[in-house]
Protein backbone atom coordinates (compact mmCIF):
# COMPACT_ATOMS: atom_id res chain seq x y z
CA UNK A 1 0.00 0.00 0.00
CA UNK A 2 1.37 3.37 -1.05
CA UNK A 3 1.12 6.27 1.34
CA UNK A 4 0.69 9.70 -0.24
CA UNK A 5 2.96 12.36 1.15
CA UNK A 6 1.21 15.71 1.54
CA UNK A 7 2.25 18.26 -1.11
CA UNK A 8 3.28 20.87 1.50
CA UNK A 9 5.62 18.34 3.15
CA UNK A 10 7.22 17.54 -0.20
CA UNK A 11 7.75 21.24 -0.90
CA UNK A 12 9.25 21.79 2.55
CA UNK A 13 11.65 18.86 2.13
CA UNK A 14 12.64 20.11 -1.34
CA UNK A 15 13.28 23.63 -0.03
CA UNK A 16 15.37 22.24 2.84
CA UNK A 17 17.51 20.07 0.55
CA UNK A 18 17.94 23.03 -1.83
CA UNK A 19 19.23 25.28 0.97
CA UNK A 20 21.64 22.60 2.18
CA UNK A 21 22.86 22.20 -1.38
CA UNK A 22 24.12 25.80 -1.26
CA UNK A 23 27.10 24.99 0.98
CA UNK A 24 28.32 21.63 2.21
CA UNK A 25 26.99 21.40 5.76
CA UNK A 26 30.14 19.76 7.12
CA UNK A 27 32.38 22.40 5.57
CA UNK A 28 30.19 25.18 6.89
CA UNK A 29 30.12 23.71 10.39
CA UNK A 30 33.92 23.24 10.43
CA UNK A 31 34.64 26.81 9.36
CA UNK A 32 32.02 28.28 11.70
CA UNK A 33 33.68 26.33 14.56
CA UNK A 34 37.12 27.46 13.43
CA UNK A 35 38.14 23.85 12.80
CA UNK A 36 40.44 24.72 9.90
CA UNK A 37 42.15 21.33 9.80
CA UNK A 38 38.83 19.56 9.33
CA UNK A 39 37.76 22.03 6.65
CA UNK A 40 41.10 21.49 4.86
CA UNK A 41 40.60 17.74 5.00
CA UNK A 42 37.09 18.00 3.55
CA UNK A 43 38.28 20.07 0.60
CA UNK A 44 41.67 18.50 -0.21
CA UNK A 45 41.08 14.88 0.73
CA UNK A 46 37.31 14.40 0.59
CA UNK A 47 36.86 16.41 -2.60
CA UNK A 48 34.31 18.93 -1.30
CA UNK A 49 34.15 21.59 -4.01
CA UNK A 50 31.93 24.13 -2.25
CA UNK A 51 33.33 27.54 -1.33
CA UNK A 52 32.41 29.07 2.01
CA UNK A 53 34.22 32.21 3.16
CA UNK A 54 32.33 34.13 5.85
CA UNK A 55 33.52 37.27 7.62
CA UNK A 56 35.04 35.15 10.43
CA UNK A 57 37.43 33.35 8.04
CA UNK A 58 40.90 34.87 7.72
CA UNK A 59 42.81 35.03 4.43
CA UNK A 60 45.56 32.83 5.86
CA UNK A 61 43.06 30.13 6.82
CA UNK A 62 41.31 30.47 3.45
CA UNK A 63 44.61 29.69 1.73
CA UNK A 64 45.09 26.63 3.95
CA UNK A 65 41.63 25.35 3.03
CA UNK A 66 41.36 26.30 -0.64
CA UNK A 67 45.00 26.66 -1.68
CA UNK A 68 45.38 28.89 -4.76
CA UNK A 69 41.69 28.76 -5.68
CA UNK A 70 41.12 32.52 -5.40
CA UNK A 71 44.48 33.33 -7.00
CA UNK A 72 43.61 31.16 -10.00
CA UNK A 73 39.96 32.29 -10.03
CA UNK A 74 40.17 35.92 -8.84
CA UNK A 75 36.62 36.89 -9.83
CA UNK A 76 35.17 34.18 -7.58
CA UNK A 77 36.08 36.05 -4.42
CA UNK A 78 33.62 38.83 -5.18
CA UNK A 79 30.79 36.38 -5.96
CA UNK A 80 31.41 33.55 -3.48
CA UNK A 81 32.55 35.34 -0.32
CA UNK A 82 30.98 37.64 2.25
CA UNK A 83 31.66 41.34 1.75
CA UNK A 84 33.43 41.46 5.14
CA UNK A 85 35.84 38.68 4.05
CA UNK A 86 36.62 40.57 0.83
CA UNK A 87 37.12 43.83 2.75
CA UNK A 88 39.49 42.07 5.16
CA UNK A 89 41.55 40.74 2.24
CA UNK A 90 41.65 44.19 0.63
CA UNK A 91 43.63 45.43 3.64
CA UNK A 92 46.51 43.11 2.66
CA UNK A 93 45.90 42.84 -1.10
CA UNK A 94 48.78 43.46 -3.54
CA UNK A 95 51.56 42.48 -1.14
CA UNK A 96 52.64 39.16 -2.69
CA UNK A 97 53.72 38.31 -6.24
CA UNK A 98 51.82 35.04 -6.34
CA UNK A 99 48.62 37.06 -5.70
CA UNK A 100 49.00 39.45 -8.68
CA UNK A 101 45.87 38.21 -10.56
CA UNK A 102 43.81 38.63 -7.39
CA UNK A 103 45.42 42.02 -6.75
CA UNK A 104 44.40 43.27 -10.19
CA UNK A 105 40.87 41.90 -9.76
CA UNK A 106 40.45 43.79 -6.48
CA UNK A 107 41.70 46.96 -8.19
CA UNK A 108 39.14 46.51 -10.94
CA UNK A 109 36.42 46.22 -8.29
CA UNK A 110 36.92 49.82 -7.10
CA UNK A 111 37.11 53.16 -8.98
CA UNK A 112 40.54 53.97 -10.43
CA UNK A 113 40.62 57.14 -8.33
CA UNK A 114 40.83 54.87 -5.23
CA UNK A 115 43.81 52.80 -6.42
CA UNK A 116 46.54 54.64 -4.52
CA UNK A 117 46.59 52.26 -1.55
CA UNK A 118 47.14 49.30 -3.92
CA UNK A 119 49.75 51.13 -5.99
CA UNK A 120 51.75 52.00 -2.87
CA UNK A 121 51.86 48.31 -1.89
CA UNK A 122 52.80 47.26 -5.42
CA UNK A 123 55.62 49.77 -5.45
CA UNK A 124 56.85 48.83 -1.95
CA UNK A 125 56.86 45.08 -2.73
CA UNK A 126 58.04 45.51 -6.35
CA UNK A 127 55.18 43.36 -7.62
CA UNK A 128 55.41 44.92 -11.08
CA UNK A 129 58.96 43.71 -11.66
CA UNK A 130 58.97 40.37 -13.47
CA UNK A 131 60.81 38.36 -16.12
CA UNK A 132 59.78 36.31 -19.16
CA UNK A 133 61.77 33.52 -20.81
CA UNK A 134 61.57 32.62 -24.50
CA UNK A 135 63.40 30.59 -27.17
CA UNK A 136 65.43 32.38 -29.85
CA UNK A 137 67.94 31.56 -32.62
CA UNK A 138 71.50 32.72 -32.10
CA UNK A 139 74.50 32.53 -34.45
CA UNK A 140 77.93 31.77 -32.93
CA UNK A 141 81.42 31.02 -34.36
CA UNK A 142 83.39 27.83 -33.76
CA UNK A 143 86.92 26.76 -34.84
CA UNK A 144 87.17 24.77 -38.12
CA UNK A 145 88.89 21.45 -38.46
CA UNK A 146 91.56 21.03 -41.15
CA UNK A 147 89.15 19.21 -43.44
CA UNK A 148 86.45 21.89 -42.92
CA UNK A 149 89.01 24.55 -43.83
CA UNK A 150 89.88 22.71 -47.09
CA UNK A 151 86.16 22.38 -47.89
CA UNK A 152 85.69 26.07 -47.24
CA UNK A 153 88.53 27.00 -49.61
CA UNK A 154 87.14 24.71 -52.33
CA UNK A 155 83.63 26.15 -51.95
CA UNK A 156 84.97 29.67 -52.33
CA UNK A 157 86.83 28.68 -55.53
CA UNK A 158 83.63 27.15 -57.00
CA UNK A 159 81.58 30.23 -56.03
CA UNK A 160 84.09 32.54 -57.73
CA UNK A 161 83.89 30.45 -60.93
CA UNK A 162 80.08 30.77 -60.82
CA UNK A 163 80.38 34.55 -60.40
CA UNK A 164 82.63 34.67 -63.50
CA UNK A 165 80.05 32.65 -65.44
CA UNK A 166 77.23 35.07 -64.47
CA UNK A 167 79.33 38.07 -65.51
CA UNK A 168 80.25 36.45 -68.87
CA UNK A 169 76.57 35.75 -69.60
CA UNK A 170 75.75 39.37 -68.78
CA UNK A 171 78.47 40.70 -71.13
CA UNK A 172 77.41 38.32 -73.88
CA UNK A 173 73.83 39.57 -73.65
CA UNK A 174 74.94 43.22 -73.70
CA UNK A 175 76.97 42.64 -76.86
CA UNK A 176 73.83 41.46 -78.62
CA UNK A 177 71.35 43.95 -77.07
CA UNK A 178 72.32 47.20 -75.27
CA UNK A 179 69.10 46.99 -73.25
CA UNK A 180 69.80 43.46 -72.01
CA UNK A 181 70.82 44.66 -68.53
CA UNK A 182 67.25 45.86 -67.85
CA UNK A 183 65.65 42.68 -69.14
CA UNK A 184 64.49 39.91 -66.76
CA UNK A 185 67.47 37.66 -67.65
CA UNK A 186 69.96 40.52 -67.31
CA UNK A 187 68.61 41.54 -63.89
CA UNK A 188 68.78 37.91 -62.73
CA UNK A 189 72.46 37.48 -63.78
CA UNK A 190 73.45 40.76 -62.11
CA UNK A 191 71.60 39.96 -58.84
CA UNK A 192 73.08 36.42 -58.69
CA UNK A 193 76.61 37.73 -59.21
CA UNK A 194 76.27 40.45 -56.57
CA UNK A 195 74.74 38.08 -53.99
CA UNK A 196 77.54 35.51 -54.47
CA UNK A 197 80.19 38.20 -54.10
CA UNK A 198 78.81 39.07 -50.61
CA UNK A 199 78.79 35.40 -49.61
CA UNK A 200 82.34 34.84 -50.92
CA UNK A 201 83.67 37.91 -49.10
CA UNK A 202 82.18 36.65 -45.81
CA UNK A 203 83.38 33.04 -46.33
CA UNK A 204 86.91 34.14 -47.29
CA UNK A 205 87.17 36.07 -44.01
CA UNK A 206 85.97 33.04 -41.99
CA UNK A 207 88.29 30.67 -43.89
CA UNK A 208 91.33 32.82 -43.24
CA UNK A 209 90.39 33.02 -39.54
CA UNK A 210 89.67 29.29 -39.46
CA UNK A 211 86.16 29.70 -37.97
CA UNK A 212 82.65 28.65 -38.99
CA UNK A 213 79.21 30.13 -38.16
CA UNK A 214 76.85 27.82 -36.23
CA UNK A 215 73.14 28.62 -35.51
CA UNK A 216 71.75 27.44 -32.15
CA UNK A 217 68.45 27.73 -30.26
CA UNK A 218 68.95 29.42 -26.91
CA UNK A 219 66.72 30.54 -24.00
CA UNK A 220 66.58 34.31 -23.37
CA UNK A 221 65.03 36.29 -20.53
CA UNK A 222 63.54 39.77 -20.76
CA UNK A 223 62.05 41.98 -18.04
CA UNK A 224 58.26 42.32 -18.03
CA UNK A 225 55.83 44.53 -16.10
CA UNK A 226 53.48 42.08 -14.41
CA UNK A 227 50.90 44.83 -13.75
CA UNK A 228 50.79 46.07 -17.37
CA UNK A 229 47.00 45.51 -17.86
CA UNK A 230 46.10 47.40 -14.68
CA UNK A 231 48.58 50.18 -15.48
CA UNK A 232 46.97 50.61 -18.90
CA UNK A 233 43.61 51.15 -17.19
CA UNK A 234 45.28 53.71 -14.91
CA UNK A 235 46.77 55.43 -17.97
CA UNK A 236 43.33 55.75 -19.61
CA UNK A 237 41.94 57.30 -16.43
CA UNK A 238 44.83 59.78 -16.14
CA UNK A 239 44.58 60.59 -19.84
CA UNK A 240 41.01 61.75 -19.22
CA UNK A 241 41.83 64.13 -16.35
CA UNK A 242 45.42 65.27 -16.84
CA UNK A 243 44.45 68.26 -19.01
CA UNK A 244 41.40 69.27 -16.94
CA UNK A 245 41.92 72.52 -14.99
CA UNK A 246 40.52 71.58 -11.57
CA UNK A 247 39.78 67.85 -11.87
CA UNK A 248 43.47 66.97 -11.53
CA UNK A 249 43.55 67.19 -7.75
CA UNK A 250 46.12 66.01 -5.23
CA UNK A 251 44.79 62.46 -5.43
CA UNK A 252 45.37 62.39 -9.18
CA UNK A 253 48.85 63.86 -8.79
CA UNK A 254 49.81 60.91 -6.56
CA UNK A 255 48.27 58.47 -9.04
CA UNK A 256 50.30 59.99 -11.89
CA UNK A 257 53.52 59.83 -9.87
CA UNK A 258 52.87 56.15 -9.09
CA UNK A 259 52.06 55.40 -12.73
CA UNK A 260 55.27 56.99 -14.03
CA UNK A 261 57.33 55.17 -11.41
CA UNK A 262 55.78 51.78 -12.09
CA UNK A 263 55.91 51.92 -15.92
CA UNK A 264 59.44 53.34 -16.14
CA UNK A 265 60.39 53.98 -19.77
CA UNK A 266 57.23 52.27 -21.06
CA UNK A 267 54.87 55.18 -20.37
CA UNK A 268 52.00 55.42 -22.83
CA UNK A 269 52.04 59.22 -22.64
CA UNK A 270 53.80 61.05 -25.50
CA UNK A 271 57.42 62.04 -24.99
CA UNK A 272 58.51 65.47 -23.81
CA UNK A 273 59.71 66.34 -27.33
CA UNK A 274 56.30 65.38 -28.73
CA UNK A 275 54.61 67.88 -26.41
CA UNK A 276 57.08 70.57 -27.43
CA UNK A 277 56.18 69.98 -31.09
CA UNK A 278 52.45 70.15 -30.26
CA UNK A 279 52.91 73.47 -28.45
CA UNK A 280 54.97 74.89 -31.31
CA UNK A 281 52.35 73.82 -33.84
CA UNK A 282 49.46 75.30 -31.82
CA UNK A 283 51.21 78.63 -31.35
CA UNK A 284 52.32 78.88 -34.98
CA UNK A 285 48.73 78.26 -36.16
CA UNK A 286 46.77 80.49 -33.77
CA UNK A 287 49.32 82.63 -31.86
CA UNK A 288 47.88 81.05 -28.71
CA UNK A 289 48.06 77.78 -26.73
CA UNK A 290 45.19 76.51 -24.58
CA UNK A 291 45.91 75.77 -20.94
CA UNK A 292 44.76 72.17 -21.44
CA UNK A 293 47.87 71.38 -23.51
CA UNK A 294 50.14 73.35 -21.18
CA UNK A 295 48.68 71.65 -18.10
CA UNK A 296 49.11 68.18 -19.59
CA UNK A 297 52.73 68.77 -20.63
CA UNK A 298 53.71 70.49 -17.36
CA UNK A 299 52.11 67.83 -15.19
CA UNK A 300 54.09 65.14 -17.00
CA UNK A 301 57.28 67.13 -17.49
CA UNK A 302 57.58 69.93 -14.89
CA UNK A 303 60.62 71.50 -16.61
CA UNK A 304 59.27 71.40 -20.14
CA UNK A 305 58.90 75.21 -20.17
CA UNK A 306 62.67 75.60 -19.70
CA UNK A 307 63.43 73.03 -22.39
CA UNK A 308 60.96 74.74 -24.76
CA UNK A 309 62.59 78.11 -24.16
CA UNK A 310 66.09 76.68 -24.84
CA UNK A 311 64.99 75.02 -28.07
CA UNK A 312 62.74 77.72 -29.49
CA UNK A 313 64.30 80.76 -27.78
CA UNK A 314 60.82 81.98 -26.84
CA UNK A 315 59.59 82.53 -23.28
CA UNK A 316 56.05 81.45 -24.13
CA UNK A 317 54.71 79.88 -20.92
CA UNK A 318 55.61 79.07 -17.33
CA UNK A 319 54.73 75.72 -15.77
CA UNK A 320 54.81 77.26 -12.29
CA UNK A 321 52.33 80.01 -13.21
CA UNK A 322 50.03 77.77 -15.23
CA UNK A 323 49.86 75.05 -12.59
CA UNK A 324 49.48 77.65 -9.83
CA UNK A 325 46.52 79.18 -11.63
CA UNK A 326 44.53 75.99 -11.03
CA UNK A 327 46.05 75.04 -7.69
CA UNK A 328 43.08 76.25 -5.63
CA UNK A 329 41.44 73.56 -3.51
CA UNK A 330 37.67 73.10 -3.49
CA UNK A 331 36.31 71.81 -0.20
CA UNK A 332 33.68 72.62 2.40
CA UNK A 333 35.71 75.60 3.60
CA UNK A 334 35.94 77.16 0.13
CA UNK A 335 32.32 76.45 -0.83
CA UNK A 336 30.78 79.24 -2.96
CA UNK A 337 34.25 80.63 -3.75
CA UNK A 338 34.31 82.02 -7.31
CA UNK A 339 37.41 82.63 -9.42
CA UNK A 340 38.09 83.80 -12.95
CA UNK A 341 41.00 82.53 -15.06
CA UNK A 342 42.36 83.18 -18.53
CA UNK A 343 42.62 79.66 -20.05
CA UNK A 344 45.42 80.25 -22.59
CA UNK A 345 48.88 81.78 -22.85
CA UNK A 346 47.71 85.10 -24.30
CA UNK A 347 44.80 85.47 -21.88
CA UNK A 348 42.19 86.84 -24.29
CA UNK A 349 39.22 84.93 -22.83
CA UNK A 350 37.99 84.50 -19.27
CA UNK A 351 36.32 81.43 -17.73
CA UNK A 352 34.56 81.58 -14.37
CA UNK A 353 34.46 78.73 -11.86
CA UNK A 354 32.62 78.13 -8.59
CA UNK A 355 33.39 75.68 -5.80
CA UNK A 356 30.31 73.67 -4.80
CA UNK A 357 32.06 72.24 -1.75
CA UNK A 358 33.37 69.18 -3.62
CA UNK A 359 34.31 70.14 -7.19
CA UNK A 360 34.87 73.25 -9.29
CA UNK A 361 32.08 73.83 -11.80
CA UNK A 362 32.17 76.11 -14.82
CA UNK A 363 29.90 79.15 -14.72
CA UNK A 364 28.41 81.08 -17.60
CA UNK A 365 28.70 84.86 -17.52
CA UNK A 366 25.12 85.04 -16.22
CA UNK A 367 25.73 82.38 -13.55
CA UNK A 368 28.79 84.28 -12.42
CA UNK A 369 26.66 87.38 -11.87
CA UNK A 370 23.56 85.64 -10.48
CA UNK A 371 25.30 82.87 -8.63
CA UNK A 372 24.83 79.13 -9.16
CA UNK A 373 21.52 77.42 -9.86
CA UNK A 374 21.31 74.03 -8.17
CA UNK A 375 18.90 72.01 -6.03
CA UNK A 376 19.61 74.12 -2.96
CA UNK A 377 18.59 77.30 -4.83
CA UNK A 378 15.55 75.88 -6.62
CA UNK A 379 12.75 78.48 -7.05
CA UNK A 380 15.10 81.35 -6.18
CA UNK A 381 14.89 84.37 -8.49
CA UNK A 382 17.06 87.30 -9.49
CA UNK A 383 17.09 90.30 -11.81
CA UNK A 384 20.00 90.63 -14.24
CA UNK A 385 20.43 93.52 -16.67
CA UNK A 386 16.75 94.40 -16.43
CA UNK A 387 15.54 90.85 -17.13
CA UNK A 388 13.86 88.42 -14.74
CA UNK A 389 15.34 84.96 -14.04
CA UNK A 390 14.24 81.95 -12.02
CA UNK A 391 16.25 78.91 -10.93
CA UNK A 392 14.63 75.56 -11.72
CA UNK A 393 17.25 73.60 -9.80
CA UNK A 394 19.52 73.11 -12.83
CA UNK A 395 19.84 76.40 -14.71
CA UNK A 396 18.63 79.99 -14.74
CA UNK A 397 15.71 80.54 -17.11
CA UNK A 398 14.44 83.92 -18.24
CA UNK A 399 10.92 84.74 -17.10
CA UNK A 400 8.53 86.56 -19.47
CA UNK A 401 7.32 89.24 -17.08
CA UNK A 402 7.48 90.63 -13.58
CA UNK A 403 4.41 88.74 -12.41
CA UNK A 404 6.04 85.40 -13.28
CA UNK A 405 9.12 86.62 -11.41
CA UNK A 406 7.21 87.59 -8.26
CA UNK A 407 5.26 84.30 -8.18
CA UNK A 408 8.09 82.01 -9.31
CA UNK A 409 7.81 78.62 -7.64
CA UNK A 410 4.30 79.33 -6.36
CA UNK A 411 1.72 77.55 -8.52
CA UNK A 412 -1.68 79.02 -9.31
CA UNK A 413 -4.25 76.27 -9.82
CA UNK A 414 -7.55 75.03 -8.42
CA UNK A 415 -5.96 74.24 -5.07
CA UNK A 416 -4.73 77.83 -4.68
CA UNK A 417 -7.70 79.65 -6.23
CA UNK A 418 -8.18 83.08 -4.58
CA UNK A 419 -4.92 82.71 -2.66
CA UNK A 420 -3.33 86.12 -2.07
CA UNK A 421 0.34 87.01 -1.78
CA UNK A 422 0.56 90.34 0.01
CA UNK A 423 3.27 92.83 0.80
CA UNK A 424 4.96 92.79 -2.60
CA UNK A 425 6.64 96.19 -2.24
CA UNK A 426 4.11 96.66 0.66
CA UNK A 427 1.56 98.18 -1.73
CA UNK A 428 0.92 95.39 -4.20
CA UNK A 429 -0.68 91.98 -3.84
CA UNK A 430 -0.94 89.01 -6.18
CA UNK A 431 -4.17 87.04 -6.32
CA UNK A 432 -4.66 83.62 -7.95
CA UNK A 433 -7.63 83.82 -10.33
CA UNK A 434 -8.63 81.19 -12.90
CA UNK A 435 -5.16 79.66 -13.07
CA UNK A 436 -3.26 82.96 -13.32
CA UNK A 437 -1.64 85.26 -10.83
CA UNK A 438 -3.03 88.80 -11.12
CA UNK A 439 -1.83 92.10 -9.65
CA UNK A 440 -3.90 93.98 -7.10
CA UNK A 441 -3.05 97.39 -5.68
CA UNK A 442 -3.18 97.70 -1.89
CA UNK A 443 -4.50 101.20 -1.17
CA UNK A 444 -3.69 103.25 1.90
CA UNK A 445 -6.61 101.67 3.73
CA UNK A 446 -5.04 98.22 3.06
CA UNK A 447 -7.91 97.40 0.67
CA UNK A 448 -7.22 95.42 -2.50
CA UNK A 449 -8.11 97.43 -5.62
CA UNK A 450 -9.06 95.51 -8.74
CA UNK A 451 -6.19 95.76 -11.26
CA UNK A 452 -5.40 94.27 -14.66
CA UNK A 453 -2.60 94.13 -17.20
CA UNK A 454 -3.68 96.23 -20.20
CA UNK A 455 -1.10 96.98 -22.83
CA UNK A 456 2.28 97.55 -21.25
CA UNK A 457 1.04 98.42 -17.76
CA UNK A 458 -1.05 97.23 -14.83
CA UNK A 459 -4.00 99.59 -14.36
CA UNK A 460 -6.61 99.94 -11.65
CA UNK A 461 -9.88 98.88 -13.27
CA UNK A 462 -11.92 100.50 -10.51
CA UNK A 463 -11.61 103.93 -8.94
CA UNK A 464 -9.63 104.36 -5.73
CA UNK A 465 -11.63 105.07 -2.57
CA UNK A 466 -9.27 106.50 0.07
CA UNK A 467 -10.86 109.03 2.42
CA UNK A 468 -8.29 111.79 2.80
CA UNK A 469 -8.85 115.47 3.63
CA UNK A 470 -10.54 117.46 0.81
CA UNK A 471 -11.73 114.27 -0.90
CA UNK A 472 -15.49 113.87 -1.24
CA UNK A 473 -18.35 111.81 -2.58
CA UNK A 474 -20.61 113.27 -5.27
CA UNK A 475 -23.27 115.31 -3.41
CA UNK A 476 -26.06 114.29 -5.79
CA UNK A 477 -25.58 110.60 -4.94
CA UNK A 478 -26.88 111.10 -1.46
CA UNK A 479 -24.22 109.90 1.02
CA UNK A 480 -20.74 108.46 1.55
CA UNK A 481 -21.80 104.92 0.69
CA UNK A 482 -22.19 105.96 -2.91
CA UNK A 483 -18.44 106.66 -3.16
CA UNK A 484 -17.97 102.94 -3.75
CA UNK A 485 -20.71 102.86 -6.39
CA UNK A 486 -19.84 106.01 -8.31
CA UNK A 487 -16.36 107.15 -7.18
CA UNK A 488 -14.68 109.23 -4.55
CA UNK A 489 -13.59 112.54 -6.07
CA UNK A 490 -10.35 114.45 -5.54
CA UNK A 491 -8.92 117.79 -6.55
CA UNK A 492 -5.60 117.48 -8.31
CA UNK A 493 -3.51 118.45 -5.31
CA UNK A 494 -4.97 115.60 -3.28
CA UNK A 495 -5.00 113.18 -6.25
CA UNK A 496 -1.21 113.29 -6.39
CA UNK A 497 -1.05 111.70 -2.91
CA UNK A 498 -3.60 108.93 -3.36
CA UNK A 499 -1.49 106.25 -5.15
CA UNK A 500 0.68 104.15 -2.76
CA UNK A 501 4.39 103.48 -3.16
CA UNK A 502 5.08 101.60 -6.37
CA UNK A 503 2.03 103.05 -8.09
CA UNK A 504 1.46 106.47 -9.73
CA UNK A 505 -0.94 108.60 -11.69
CA UNK A 506 -0.93 107.72 -15.40
CA UNK A 507 0.75 109.97 -17.97
CA UNK A 508 -0.40 111.03 -21.42
CA UNK A 509 1.89 108.39 -23.00
CA UNK A 510 0.23 105.75 -20.85
CA UNK A 511 -3.11 106.90 -22.21
CA UNK A 512 -2.03 106.35 -25.80
CA UNK A 513 -0.73 102.86 -24.93
CA UNK A 514 -4.01 102.08 -23.15
CA UNK A 515 -6.04 103.32 -26.08
CA UNK A 516 -4.15 101.08 -28.51
CA UNK A 517 -4.57 98.07 -26.23
CA UNK A 518 -8.31 98.62 -25.78
CA UNK A 519 -8.86 99.10 -29.50
CA UNK A 520 -7.32 95.70 -30.22
CA UNK A 521 -9.23 93.96 -27.40
CA UNK A 522 -12.60 95.74 -27.57
CA UNK A 523 -14.47 92.93 -29.26
CA UNK A 524 -13.02 90.19 -27.08
CA UNK A 525 -13.45 91.96 -23.75
CA UNK A 526 -15.80 94.90 -23.90
CA UNK A 527 -15.73 97.37 -21.04
CA UNK A 528 -12.68 95.62 -19.58
CA UNK A 529 -11.29 98.91 -18.28
CA UNK A 530 -13.88 99.29 -15.57
CA UNK A 531 -17.50 99.43 -14.55
CA UNK A 532 -20.01 102.21 -15.17
CA UNK A 533 -21.51 104.56 -14.03
CA UNK A 534 -18.83 107.11 -13.11
CA UNK A 535 -18.95 110.51 -11.40
CA UNK A 536 -17.09 113.86 -11.47
CA UNK A 537 -17.38 117.56 -10.44
CA UNK A 538 -17.26 119.93 -13.41
CA UNK A 539 -15.69 123.38 -13.60
CA UNK A 540 -18.98 124.93 -12.48
CA UNK A 541 -18.95 122.97 -9.23
CA UNK A 542 -21.71 120.60 -10.34
CA UNK A 543 -21.46 116.95 -9.31
CA UNK A 544 -22.49 114.65 -12.15
CA UNK A 545 -22.60 111.02 -13.03
CA UNK A 546 -22.20 109.33 -16.37
CA UNK A 547 -23.30 105.96 -17.66
CA UNK A 548 -20.88 105.99 -20.59
CA UNK A 549 -17.77 108.03 -19.65
CA UNK A 550 -15.08 107.63 -17.00
CA UNK A 551 -12.98 110.64 -16.06
CA UNK A 552 -9.85 110.45 -13.91
CA UNK A 553 -6.70 112.39 -13.26
CA UNK A 554 -3.45 112.15 -15.23
CA UNK A 555 -0.09 113.32 -14.00
CA UNK A 556 0.34 117.04 -14.82
CA UNK A 557 3.22 118.57 -16.77
CA UNK A 558 4.97 120.71 -14.15
CA UNK A 559 7.10 122.57 -16.71
CA UNK A 560 4.06 123.98 -18.50
CA UNK A 561 2.29 124.52 -15.15
CA UNK A 562 -0.76 122.59 -16.27
CA UNK A 563 -2.74 121.53 -13.25
CA UNK A 564 -3.56 118.09 -14.59
CA UNK A 565 -5.17 116.17 -17.37
CA UNK A 566 -8.31 114.17 -17.48
CA UNK A 567 -8.78 110.87 -19.27
CA UNK A 568 -12.05 110.02 -20.98
CA UNK A 569 -13.22 106.47 -21.72
CA UNK A 570 -16.45 106.30 -23.67
CA UNK A 571 -18.63 103.33 -24.55
CA UNK A 572 -16.50 102.57 -27.61
CA UNK A 573 -13.47 102.07 -25.34
CA UNK A 574 -11.53 104.97 -26.84
CA UNK A 575 -9.36 107.40 -24.87
CA UNK A 576 -8.14 111.00 -25.09
CA UNK A 577 -6.43 113.39 -22.70
CA UNK A 578 -7.77 116.93 -22.18
CA UNK A 579 -6.45 119.86 -20.16
CA UNK A 580 -8.41 121.02 -17.10
CA UNK A 581 -7.97 123.56 -14.35
CA UNK A 582 -6.84 122.24 -11.02
CA UNK A 583 -9.05 124.39 -8.82
CA UNK A 584 -12.34 123.68 -10.55
CA UNK A 585 -12.49 119.95 -11.28
CA UNK A 586 -13.04 117.07 -8.93
CA UNK A 587 -12.20 113.72 -10.53
CA UNK A 588 -11.67 110.07 -9.59
CA UNK A 589 -8.21 108.52 -9.33
CA UNK A 590 -6.91 105.41 -11.03
CA UNK A 591 -3.31 104.35 -10.47
CA UNK A 592 -0.84 102.61 -12.73
CA UNK A 593 1.92 100.33 -11.49
CA UNK A 594 5.45 101.72 -11.65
Amino acid sequence: MKVKTPRLVIMALFASSFCLAGVHSGLKEAIDNNDIKKAETLVKKMGVSDIYCPATLSWTDAQKIYGNYFIENPKKMGTKCDAEFVAAYDKIACTSKNEIPLCMERMRAVPVSEWQVYLDRIQKNKLHVGAESYKASETTKEKMTSSEKRECTGAIKAQKMLITQYENELQKGLSQDENFASSAAGVKFQYSADSLKEIVAKNEKNCRAGVKEVEKTVTKTISRNLLAPALHVLYKYLEGVINKPFEFNEKNRYLLASYLLLVGNDSEFPSEDSYIEKIKEAYSNTADVEDGLILESCRLYPRIDKKFQNQVELDLFSCEKTLGKYNVDCNQWSKELKIEVTPSVNGTNVISYRCNGINWVTLSAMEYELGPCDKERKNSRKIHEGNYYGCNGKEWTQLPSEIEYLTYGKPCDKSTENKTIKNVKKSTALVCKAGKWRFRMIDKNQVLVQSRQIGNHVWNVENVDVNIPNSFCPAQTGNEKHCQEYSRLYYYGEARNVCPTGWRLPTMDDVYDLNDAMASRAQASKNHFGKYPGAFRDNQGNDKQSMTINYFWLKGDEESLLAGKVFVVDSAESAMPIAVEESSWGLPVRCIRE
